[in-house]
């Protein structure tokens, strides 16, 4: 605590977890599967978060996660003000819930059977981002703040439904553009479409020629 601390192996824990200080994990997985525990963040760094039962809260400060995975009948709360930042993957099987915000860097993957409620935000700073078409009951962000390349987000096929706001955010100078048209899922936005003109980068929707629902 308050310190450089190298975490030596992998982690499972039942109770609540706080990384304060300087955390040194590479290559390793924190592991969650005790019943309404919290998990301080400290603005550090993991390899892995695996949710295998229960719920766990992020809270206090945030958490970045190369990959993440949220199994069946467990679920992760971002806490209010909150932001897990995931790297790599983030797959969720269980519930993605709370007033924070979920950020997937890469891909985000979400089976069948999983419930998404918190706000997600898709960023496309470094590179394209995946969406699948699903329910997102939280606001969902397309976002970039990349100053040297115009990248995307681009949806699977299907059905994608927002049921609460859904902004498009170029917060720098380059374009982020929501590629629907490369998948052409039906789109059906319950809240309001918000340009939120973040930067001076274009913010875009190529719609592509399935239905969208406003």
């Amino acid at each position: 605590s308050g310190s450089s601390v190298t975490l030596a192996d992998d982690l499972t824990s039942a109770g609540p977890v706080t990384l304060s200080g300087t955390l040194v994990a590479a290559n390793r997985t924190l592991t969650m599967n005790g019943t309404n525990v919290s998990l301080v963040g400290g603005g550090n760094t993991l390899t892995g978060l695996n949710i295998t039962s229960g719920s766990t809260t992020l809270t206090t400060s945030d958490l970045t996660v190369s990959t993440t995975t949220v199994s069946a009948s467990s679920g992760l709360e971002i806490g209010t003000g909150r932001v897990l930042i995931s790297t790599s993957t983030l797959t969720a099987y269980g519930t993605l819930w709370g007033a924070g915000t979920t950020t997937a860097q890469t891909a985000l993957v979400a089976s069948a059977g999983s419930i998404l409620n918190s706000n997600v935000r898709f960023d496309a700073t470094d590179r394209n981002v995946t969406m699948p078409a699903r329910t997102y009951r939280g606001n969902v962000e397309i976002y970039s703040n990349s100053g040297a390349s115009a990248n995307s987000v681009t949806p699977d096929s299907g059905t994608l439904t927002i049921t609460k706001a859904f902004m498009v955010n170029a917060a720098n100078s380059q374009n982020v553009t929501f590629a629907a048209n490369t998948n052409n899922p039906t789109v059906v936005i319950s809240g309001a479409l918000n340009y939120l003109n973040g930067g001076t980068g274009g913010e875009i929707i190529s719609a592509g020629t399935a239905a969208w629902d406003l």
